[in-house]
């Protein structure tokens, strides 16, 4: 078993308006940072609805 610690960026996927979401671990090295036509900072991945959906729910408490 490995002692190595991923940074990851936890974000909710699913439900409606915050109902029926549940929070995801997505590895920060799968995250794209763009630019939009406003030169605003947009925060992409290349997943997905279903496969963000289908990753296990994050658990907070194995953080401690």
């Amino acid at each position: 078993m490995s002692s190595e610690i991923l940074p990851v960026a936890v974000v909710g996927v699913g439900g409606f308006l915050g109902i029926g979401e549940k929070d995801v671990a997505i590895p920060i090295s799968d995250i794209n940072v763009i630019k939009d036509a406003d030169n605003a900072l947009r925060l992409t991945v290349s997943a997905s609805k279903e496969q963000l959906e289908a990753l296990p729910a994050f658990d907070r408490t194995a953080m401690k």
